[in-house]
């Protein structure tokens, strides 16, 4: 197995609007993927297609999901010791992990916030968020004064995302967008809501949409004369228990890369 490490996202970031929804989607029977759980995996996938290709993710912060993706990174960086964090000192750039926080998140320092920081996998950046906040103002503006993205990446219910896209709109971002769909929450229906409609694209269901003969055949059925979009035919059972997220965020990776 070829554990060599890619370079193709070196020097590139990816900006990652995710967080849990806050209530079940409808869309999903009782046989599904719990929602919370499909959005900690494609996360998960995520930083590691990132990581894996030399990439950096930049975020806003998340109790759950900041913490996920600086583990991962400890996967694909060798950890500075706490002393030579010291004495070379960080920058955001340097870090595979940027994490944008609010004064009142970042009053609430945690130990485990000190080790990313120490052990060089995360960099934390103030954000100031005013208390009636409007719209326009967003964690992606923040991102911004520092990187140049490459991509953007929609999963779950992100808190910020409509004043994120609206950011981006207004700063006449040209990078692309990308939403997944399957982990419900409100990323899975931004497409329909938002005046960027056009450029996001749901990559999750584009590559299922391909997978379909294939998915057909494993559950013993004969090619049908189903339209590209219509519901596979398969037991109701066996519907949306796996989605294969890996998968899906190497395909974004090939995407950017390309």
């Amino acid at each position: 197995m070829n554990l060599q490490r890619q370079t193709r996202l070196r020097g590139q970031t990816i900006y990652l609007s995710a967080g849990i929804p806050r209530s079940r989607d409808r869309q999903f029977d009782e046989n599904s993927l719990p929602t919370p759980l499909a959005v900690d995996e494609a996360v998960v996938s995520l930083a590691r297609a990132v990581f894996g290709a030399d990439g950096q993710i930049a975020m806003a912060d998340d109790p759950q999901l900041t913490s996920l993706v600086c583990q991962v990174a400890g996967e694909y960086r060798v950890p500075s010791t706490a002393e030579q964090s010291t004495n070379r000192g960080m920058n955001a750039q340097s870090t595979p992990v940027c994490v944008i926080e609010s004064r009142s998140t970042r009053s609430r320092v945690t130990e485990m916030r000190r080790l990313f920081e120490q052990l060089e996998l995360a960099t934390f950046r103030e954000w100031e968020r005013l208390p009636n906040e409007q719209a326009g103002q967003s964690p992606l503006r923040r991102v911004l004064q520092e990187y140049q993205l490459t991509g953007m990446v929609c999963i779950g219910d992100p808190p910020f995302l409509l004043a994120d896209l609206q950011a981006y709109q207004e700063l006449n971002c040209q990078f692309p967008i990308y939403a997944i769909q399957s982990c419900g929450g409100q990323a899975s229906t931004i497409a329909q809501l938002s005046p960027l409609s056009g450029l996001i694209r749901y990559v999750d269901t584009e590559l299922l949409e391909k997978l379909r003969p294939v998915r057909r055949q494993l559950h013993g059925l004969e090619p049908g004369s189903d339209a590209p979009g219509q519901q596979i035919d398969i037991p109701e059972s066996d519907r949306f228990q796996y989605v294969p997220y890996i998968l899906i965020m190497q395909h974004i990776i090939d995407l950017l890369g390309s």
